[in-house]
């Protein structure tokens, strides 16, 4: 009887915490003391959505990327926050590729256009948003064989 008490408030307690974990997960302090939600009905959108924010990313950007010195590749993530009426802020540099890089798509994603709000219940809310953006330099000797196997 004592073994089926203890097992009871382990199991009691495992519930507790499960429920207790996933029902504060929906929202995030941000650095100016309001809330942004991480779990939302609908999703902020770029106008033109996800292709659309790249070909502007590839086209305004990285075309700058060839007047900095770094020489740099890899993986950068960028996060943000879309707010209610569609602005972005508090951007953030959460995996660095090197420094001048991450300024440059820092500032570039400053001057995107508003994106579509996200909603919870029907309301419009602040969301967080992550961008990934791989940076991968065409090498010159790249360029030869490229053009050589297409002739």
């Amino acid at each position: 009887m004592k073994k089926y008490g203890i097992l009871l408030v382990m199991f009691c307690f495992v519930v507790f915490q499960m429920t207790w974990s996933q029902s504060h997960k929906k929202s995030l302090p941000r650095p100016d003391g309001n809330i942004c939600w991480s779990v939302i009905d609908d999703i902020p959108v770029y106008p033109g959505g996800t292709v659309a924010l790249r070909k502007w990313m590839i086209d305004s950007v990285a075309p700058g990327l060839d007047s900095l010195k770094s020489s740099a590749e890899g993986k950068l993530l960028i996060s943000f926050v879309v707010l209610e009426n569609g602005a972005c802020d508090s951007f953030k540099v959460v995996k660095s590729v090197a420094p001048e890089i991450d300024t440059l798509f820092l500032n570039g994603l400053k001057k995107m256009w508003r994106w579509t709000h996200g909603k919870f219940k029907g309301k419009a809310m602040p969301v967080k948003f992550c961008f990934p953006i791989t940076i991968k330099r065409e090498r010159e000797n790249e360029k030869n064989t490229v053009s050589k196997t297409k002739e």
